[in-house]
């Protein structure tokens, strides 16, 4: 099961900070989790998202993740900073926080 620790492991302590604060401020919407088998038989659960920026903008994320065996397989974001640096955007951060929580639902 992925956890926030997993999560820190694919980003910086920065900006898992300003993804937690991305999600906290409630900018995280139309969340949508659904599973899916691979070819080789194995299920994924493929996360999306629309996250607001901080101008309005809104970018399309989508987390790819095994929670067999809490692994975060995949991740993508339409944001700038996705294709600048390494890691997870605080985008990505904020959806996965997001399916956490979802998740104990």
């Amino acid at each position: 099961m992925i956890t926030r620790s997993d999560i820190r492991q694919e980003t910086n302590t920065a900006t898992y900070s300003r993804g937690q604060q991305v999600w906290q401020d409630g900018k995280v919407h139309d969340l949508n989790v659904e599973e899916k088998q691979t070819k080789s038989g194995e299920t994924v659960t493929e996360i999306t998202a629309l996250v607001e920026g901080s101008h309005g903008e809104y970018y399309d994320v989508a987390v790819t993740v095994d929670e067999q065996g809490s692994e975060i397989l995949s991740d993508t974001c339409t944001c700038p900073a996705y294709q600048k640096y390494w890691g997870m955007c605080k985008h990505c951060v904020a959806v996965m926080l997001a399916y956490i929580e979802w998740r104990k639902e």
